[in-house]
């Protein structure tokens, strides 16, 4: 059985300084997906795929320090999110390159894929609307035992888990 751990963050600062913390650890480091606002990103894009490639983001901290799957989609209404880590390839599958989706729905419908109940979306979207991070993790409950003591020590605001 896997399960998610979601946790939030107030800005790019905290959520970057969780990713390091992380990453010196030791820890699996594709296990983990960031989502955020994308106020570094260099295209511009409305939807931008790169797997397994260099970022195509610039000034951004840890948006170009992650070793795997990162994509930069338009929200309309509501700028250009940033996404890294496996979450990418999901919301690559559920969404395609059509940027003409409904605000947030294509994240919905990634967040859905990865078990975040139904109920909880609209939660999400009103922490990425109000410019905050979500740092996830998918791993078997032994497994999370790590990052919960890792993201514990962190400045989250919040911390979730779901038993997908």
């Amino acid at each position: 059985m896997e399960n998610l751990f979601i946790a939030v963050f107030e800005d790019h600062e905290k959520a970057g300084k969780a990713v390091d913390l992380i990453k010196t650890q030791g820890l699996d480091m594709k296990t983990i997906s960031v989502v955020g606002k994308d106020h570094y990103s260099k295209n511009g894009a409305p939807a931008q795929y790169s797997p397994d490639q260099k970022p195509e983001f610039t000034g951004g901290f840890f948006w170009n320090s992650l070793p795997f799957d990162r994509g930069s989609y338009s929200v309309p209404g509501g700028g250009t999110f940033g996404v890294l880590g496996p979450l990418a390839g999901v919301i690559k599958k559920s969404k395609g390159e059509d940027a003409a989706e409904e605000k947030f729905s294509f994240i919905n419908k990634a967040l859905l894929a990865i078990g975040v109940p139904k109920d909880k979306l609209v939660k999400y979207q009103d922490i990425l609307s109000d410019e905050k991070y979500l740092l996830i993790v998918h791993g078997g409950a032994d497994e999370l035992d790590a990052y919960r003591e890792i993201i514990g020590k962190t400045k989250a605001t919040e911390i979730a888990e779901y038993v997908v």
